[in-house]
């Protein structure tokens, strides 16, 4: 179980460094990794131009909606594919991954309210359910303070549910 949350850590920091270069003029040379390739008929997208929106030389930025919508469906992935008995280990892993979330996200008003949240709270994991009502709740105060409508908890699971079939 252990590598399963390393790998869904990673895969965080990805994210977040994913975000942090969308910010970064890459015509830098110590950007020279990132530089697009041309191919044969300079129709192929690589590196650089994933990074920019279409028609556009400045980099794609992604705005604070789209961060949160991203890693709220994120979160709620990771709630219904929590173990159904976690372990000790299993549980202080993603109080682990949750304060690293709430602490390097890039919205730090956002993320102080979630160590706000977090350390108020606590965080609810003694089985799957019961996380995933708590990553619910939680989306639902944030929904209220933006003055967005609440989310019918009971209907998580079926928006995320968690069969992702992934294979190593």
């Amino acid at each position: 179980m252990n590598s399963i949350f390393n790998f869904i850590f990673h895969i965080f920091i990805f994210l977040i460094t994913y975000n942090i270069l969308s910010y970064i003029n890459f015509d830098s040379k110590i950007f020279f990794f990132l530089t697009p390739t041309k191919s044969e008929n300079n129709n192929t997208i690589k590196n650089k131009d994933i990074l920019k929106a279409e028609g556009s030389s400045k980099p794609l930025k992604l705005t604070k909606p789209e961060i949160g919508r991203r890693t709220w469906a994120l979160l709620h992935s990771m709630a219904n594919t929590f173990p159904l008995n976690p372990t000790e280990e299993d549980k202080n892993m993603m109080k682990k991954f949750m304060y690293g979330l709430a602490r390097s996200y890039p919205c730090k008003v956002c993320g102080g309210h979630l160590i706000k949240m977090l350390d108020k709270k606590g965080i609810k994991m003694e089985n799957r359910k019961e996380f995933g009502n708590y990553i619910c709740n939680i989306h639902n105060i944030v929904n209220k303070v933006l003055n967005k409508t609440e989310f019918d908890c009971d209907r998580a699971y079926d928006v995320w549910n968690g069969n992702y079939q992934c294979k190593m």
